[in-house]
């Protein structure tokens, strides 16, 4: 749950997974997973690099893309409303009328559209303007953000922020397209809220013990990040790629419960002749074996070596030589080790999750990079 006082920022800040992950690290795979630097926002405003408190990076463009529209205009949007009035404007609400008795004083119900500012998204973005204000360590940095808060709540933005679960469903036209960045800067700075223990108005993904929300949250992670990498480029990624098996005959009922395959990351490059299929996960990249004290886990190896293997087909001559990787954090222990079987490369990879945003990207490229024997 959520609580947003100064000392637990530090405190969460600091603190380290049970996987042995500095939390502050799983905000910079949070910035690589969002929309924001999908979309080209962060580098586009040459910030990458510059912040290494994720927040600030996230405050910083959040302001600046405020004070853009503010200097234009702010999106105005049709909202529903139900109010009492004393001429009609669209549509009557007989029943509660009559059970106010409204027209005894001259008034009537009425639900309307009308055109305001003080719609949904802007409320959102005011929303993360106080919450970052309150969250970032840098006082000039946070006293933009409260003075900007400000600033909409005089325009009219009042309501409450929505959460960020009815947000995501949240789409854009032609009309309003100006508002993305400042949109997408808006839904990171909410899901960079301090969980603690204490009951809160919203409830977290909690990135802190659940091992599968970390795992999706580091593959969503890598993929934004060779997305925006290889955008214009003869790479093509796909994530969450469904695999087909080649089947050649089957009984009545296999089809019901033979399970599908769908890998997490496939980079593609036609020019370099080059299919990567990376499986990502959140553990250690060796365990305890039985004959030896460090090995890597089979039933990794064996998914990975299916996924390679039963893709072969010779019209798709890149089936024939596709490279798998398994890509996993480092926990005290670097790894960059391959084996080729029946053609295709296995390459086992280590990201350190401890280090600044340039040591994490050079890492992830030199994890695809060919590799020299």
């Amino acid at each position: 749950m959520l609580s947003e006082s100064e000392s637990e920022v530090h405190d969460y800040q600091t603190g380290i997974t049970k996987y042995g992950i500095p939390i502050r690290n799983i905000w910079l795979l949070l910035l690589y997973a969002s929309d924001l630097y999908r979309a080209g926002y962060v580098q586009s405003a040459g910030t990458e690099n510059t912040v290494d408190d994720t927040s600030e990076l996230v405050a910083e463009l959040l302001c600046y893309q405020v004070e853009q529209r503010l200097r234009n205009a702010l999106t105005h949007a049709y909202v529903s409303r139900t109010e009492t009035r004393t001429r009609v404007r669209g549509q009557i609400e007989l029943l509660r009328t009559e059970q106010q008795q409204l027209l005894r004083q001259g008034k009537v119900m009425c639900t309307f559209e009308a055109l305001t500012l003080n719609t949904a998204r802007n409320c959102f973005i005011r929303g993360a303007l106080e919450h970052l204000g309150h969250l970032v360590t840098n006082k000039n940095l946070g006293k933009r953000c409260v003075q900007l808060a400000k600033q909409l709540l005089l325009r009219g933005i009042t309501d409450p922020a929505p959460s960020l679960k009815i947000m995501c469903r949240e789409r854009f036209g032609r009309h309003d397209k100006a508002d993305q960045s400042m949109f997408f800067a808006a839904k990171l700075a909410h899901q960079l809220r301090i969980p603690t223990e204490q009951e809160g108005n919203q409830n977290l993904n909690n990135y802190h013990r659940d091992e599968h929300a970390l795992r999706q949250l580091f593959e969503k992670a890598v993929a934004g990040f060779y997305a925006v990498r290889f955008a214009g480029t003869s790479w093509r990624i796909h994530q969450g790629k469904q695999l087909s098996w080649q089947i050649d005959a089957y009984s009545e009922g296999a089809p019901a419960i033979f399970p599908g395959m769908k890998t997490d990351i496939v980079l593609e490059n036609l020019q370099q002749q080059r299919r990567i299929i990376i499986d990502t996960k959140f553990s250690t990249i060796l365990k305890s074996g039985q004959f030896r004290s460090d090995t890597l886990h089979s039933g990794y190896l064996y998914q990975l070596y299916t996924y390679l293997r039963s893709q072969e087909h010779r019209d798709d001559p890149l089936s024939l030589t596709s490279e798998g990787v398994l890509l996993h954090p480092s926990t005290g222990v670097d790894i960059d080790e391959f084996v080729v079987v029946q053609g295709h490369r296995m390459r086992f990879v280590t990201v350190d999750l401890g280090c600044d945003a340039t040591v994490f990207q050079r890492q992830l490229m030199e994890a695809i990079a060919l590799y020299d024997v």
